[in-house]
């Protein structure tokens, strides 16, 4: 029984471009069985898929929103 797996990714910016400011995310599923249905077990993947997506996009939207405050120039009147 040959096992696959698949990786998917993307890289985007968290800043101004002047400052190199990246963030990446990944996702993988691994130990997918070519001798049983592969949409059966893609889209059993795909459920747990959306929720870890969903969680990992709530954490890293608050973790780039403190990064840009963190990197922006402070506003106010002089």
């Amino acid at each position: 029984m040959a096992k696959i797996g698949v990786k998917i990714g993307f890289t985007f910016r968290v800043g101004p471009l002047d400052t190199n400011q990246y963030g990446r995310v990944d996702m993988e599923v691994h130990d997918i069985d070519t001798e049983l249905p592969i949409d059966k077990q893609m889209s059993e993947a795909g459920l747990a898929l959306n929720d870890v997506f969903t969680s990992l996009l709530t954490k890293v939207d608050s973790e780039v929103e403190n990064i840009l405050k963190e990197t922006s120039p402070p506003t106010g009147n002089k």
